[in-house]
């Protein structure tokens, strides 16, 4: 829909806000990253979801000289694997 937002926020330890964007409810979280970053000071803690698990997201805030914590996303999780040691799957067996 045109009407659908999305609201990113960068907060401080305390949870007050310090710098927020808006994007299309679509987007990817990623387009917000640049405008909430900007100001970054270095040595902070970065805590992000999943949504901002991006390689170019975790160089921006470690270029920041901050430390990036953005949990992996289960498709990245699993193609980390070997092979041998990925789970498999199994066909679904139905009984009577």
């Amino acid at each position: 829909d045109v009407y659908k937002r999305q609201l990113h926020a960068r907060v401080d330890a305390r949870g007050l806000p310090v710098r927020l964007a808006l994007s299309a409810g679509k987007a990817a979280d990623m387009r917000a990253v640049p405008e909430l970053l900007a100001g970054l000071a270095p040595g902070c803690d970065v805590v992000a979801d999943r949504g901002y698990d991006y390689t170019e997201v975790r160089q921006r805030i470690r270029a920041a000289g901050s430390r990036d914590h953005v949990p992996t996303t289960r498709q990245k999780a699993r193609t980390k694997l070997p092979l041998h040691r990925r789970p498999r799957r199994h066909p679904a067996v139905d009984t009577i």
